[in-house]
């Protein structure tokens, strides 16, 4: 089965609201997605986090699920360009919302950059 044009690892900066408007680097976000855009839970992650949620192809729709917290991540596409290779060069951008009791609560952007 072939896999979802934004499969693969994602560098990954954000922003939270109140900070010093400068991105930062997060680690690694391995995103896991089949043709059919479902993000595979048990083999995406960030952060040693599950991540879980849906590829489109203008966009991502993303929970990262850790213990007693949850991250909702909803991103666009900003930047696209085919390679030769078969996958892409991407840029996708948005909001995240940290929802959990374990968690100070945080909102703030975020961006991830393939490859």
């Amino acid at each position: 089965m072939a896999n979802h044009k934004y499969h693969g690892d994602w560098r990954y900066f954000e922003n939270p609201d109140g900070g010093n408007d400068v991105f930062t680097q997060d680690d690694t976000m391995k995103l896991r997605i089949p043709e059919n855009g479902n993000v595979d839970p048990n083999t995406s992650s960030h952060k040693g986090n599950k991540v879980s949620g849906k590829a489109r192809n203008n966009g991502v729709s993303l929970s990262r699920i850790g213990s007693g917290n949850t991250r909702t991540l909803e991103g666009m596409t900003m930047f696209e360009i085919p390679l030769s290779s078969g996958d892409v060069m991407a840029v996708i951008s948005g909001r995240f919302r940290d929802v959990g009791r374990d968690l100070v609560q945080q909102e703030g952007d975020w961006v991830i950059v393939k490859p």
